[in-house]
This record gives structure tokens, sequence and C-alpha cells, in this order.
């Protein structure tokens, strides 16, 4: 039986909730590491790492960041089999941890509001900004899906394994979804927990996850559970980096997506291809930025401009090598001009976009 899960403050403060495993954790890192950098002196914040295999040598290590920060608590809250109960299906690069953020309003049952974070996401300010928000009675308040709105409007396709149906056909006919303009993207969540039906919820979930699998895994669950009963935020709160994303939205959302990429609150990297595997990652220095003042730079930096394991034929050349210097030149001589280096990566990548 699992021992209830208790605020680590007095007055229950703001709680975040993350969700990764062993491997990813020199990456979650960066995003710890920004959190804690731009929290309030004069607030507590209570962070929460579901997880089922980080060792006790990582957790130590994760725990650094919040060393010397009495105001900051970092714990590790393991998720068991006997909490899940059900098999929970993977595909593409998303990964069993995903479906964590699932069960918080049921582990977290002594919180009255509560952040979730995706681990392939920085925070640019402090995360209490997005906890006051109001959300006017809605059990949950997430940002509109930008990149479901463009794959609506160009015909993605989805995968074979629903039928190669487009996006606006898996949206409207295979979630069932009232209202599609309203489906949200999930990595970056604020749930008011006292608005959610516990019992309700904790069936709901099961039933839908039992039903079949969903191309965009717990994300489309979640947006079967809660359409119509969002409250849209400030999509600042979580931008989500993308390639021409402007280009292949309507004029009225692409002037929204713009002004939110102009003064992120909140960058967000969805896909297959991080930062950490591609240097010119739209948005991507914000994720290096913060990833430099963490124990794992070194080894993520290397990874990062290491060659291809599966090289083929084809060898990379020189110039492609002294190019990836050029593109991360600002991250490893942190003493030049890095205000020039970061300018020259934003204008590289608006013009990838282009």
């Amino acid at each position: 039986m699992r021992e209830e899960v208790r605020p680590a403050f007095p007055n229950e403060g703001i709680a975040v909730v993350l969700s990764f495993d062993e491997r990813y954790s020199p990456y979650a890192a960066a995003l710890l590491a920004s959190i804690v950098a731009h929290a309030d002196v004069c607030r507590s914040y209570d962070i929460l790492v579901f997880h089922q295999d980080i060792s006790l040598t990582t957790q130590r290590r994760l725990g650094a960041a919040v060393t010397r920060r009495s105001n900051i608590s970092l714990r590790f809250i393991e998720i068991s089999e006997e909490d899940i109960g059900i098999i929970l299906p993977v595909h593409l690069h998303f990964s069993r941890e995903t479906y964590f953020r699932l069960w918080i309003p049921l582990i977290l049952k002594h919180f009255s509001k509560v952040i979730y974070l995706d681990s392939d996401v920085v925070v640019l300010r402090d995360i209490a900004g997005l906890h006051e928000i109001e959300l006017g009675g809605k059990p949950i308040g997430a940002v509109r899906d930008f990149l479901m709105l463009s794959f609506r409007r160009t015909n993605v396709l989805s995968p074979q394994a629903w039928g190669s149906a487009t996006a606006e056909n898996y949206v409207s006919n295979y979630l069932c979804l009232k209202d599609p303009d309203g489906y949200f993207q999930a990595g970056v969540l604020l749930f008011d927990l006292a608005r959610i039906d516990r019992p309700a919820y904790d069936h709901c979930v099961r039933s839908i996850l039992a039903e079949r699998a969903y191309w965009f895994v717990d994300q489309d669950v979640l947006n079967i559970l809660f359409n119509g009963r969002v409250a849209v935020i400030d999509p600042r709160w979580n931008v989500v980096s993308a390639v021409a994303l402007e280009t292949q939205l309507a004029t009225e959302d692409a002037q929204v997506y713009g002004a939110s990429v102009e003064d992120p609150f909140i960058v967000h990297y969805p896909g297959p291809l991080k930062p950490w595997h591609s240097i010119n990652r739209p948005l991507g220095h914000h994720f290096w930025i913060w990833s430099r003042i963490t124990s794992w730079y070194e080894q993520v930096l290397s990874e990062a401009i290491a060659p291809p394991r599966k090289v083929g034929r084809a060898r990379r050349t020189v110039a492609t090598f002294v190019r990836r210097l050029r593109n991360i030149g600002y991250l490893l001589f942190p003493f030049g001009d890095r205000r020039r280096q970061k300018r020259r990566l934003i204008l590289q990548a608006r013009r990838d976009r282009a």
C-alpha cells in the first residue's frame, strides 16, 4: 500500500510534477536547473518526480540543484505497477513515463493545485506565475496545441496503425471530440484538483486506456477527458519549438504563435528531435543555457556533436564538424561574446524556418 503523498510545506506551496526515467535524467536536469534559477526566495516550491527506475545515485545528483534552497523540496515518487494496473502501450518516441501524469489527481490527494511539466521543456520565468492563473472553475488549464492545428490544416496523416487518417479525421472521428479546435498541448498543465471527481476520473482513465491505443498517447486521453472543460491559458506558457510552424497556421493563429515565440515563458521541444540531437533545433539555445550549469553538460554536449552511430558509406566531413562547432561556439566559450553568438543562433533558426 502506497504511503500518502502530502505537501512538503505547511502552506502547500507551488506543487510541480515532472515525470521521466533514468535515461532522460541528463536532459531533465536542465529543466530542474531552470525552475530553481527562476524560483522566488519568498515562495515555497514542492517538486515531485514521478518515476519507476531513477537510481539513488541519480536522485542525489539531481538533488544537488536544490541544495542550499530551503524553500525548494525535491522528492522522487515511485509509480508502482499496483498504481497503474493496466497495459500502457507506447510507440514512436513516447516513453511509458509520459502516462504517469494521468495519475496526478489520484496520487496527490492532499494537494489542491498542481503544475505538470514535460521533461523536454525549460522554464524562462518563475513558475509561480503559471500556478497563480485562475481557471474559472475549470479542472485543468492548458495551451492550445498549435502543432495539431497545423496538422489539421495541412492534412497530416496519422500513422498506419490509425488507418493513415488525416489529423482532422483523427481528432473529430477517432477521438470524437465535440470541440476539435479545443485540442490542447499536454506538456504544460495546471490542475485544479478540487474540481476533479477522483473516483469518476479513475474509472474514465482506465476505460479510455482499455478501449484503444492513441496516436499521441496520454495527451489524447486527457483531451477526451477534458474536452470543453479546459481553461485556455497564455500560449507563452508552452511555446513549442517547430520549423516553419507559422507558415502552416491560419493567419490569426500564426500571429498568436509568432508573438509567443518572441517572448516565451516556457519553451517546449516536442517530437523525436530534441536540442541534444540537433544543435540547430529552433529555440534550442534555451536548453543549452540551462544544461550548461548541470553536472551532465559535458556528456550531453559530447553526444550532441558526436558523429552518427550509423554512418553508412558517407563520413562526416571536416566542414560539417566546423559548422557544428560554430553553432555551439557560445556554449564552448562561455566568456566570449555570448550575446552576439546567441543572436546569430536565433537568426539562423529563423532562416531555417523560412
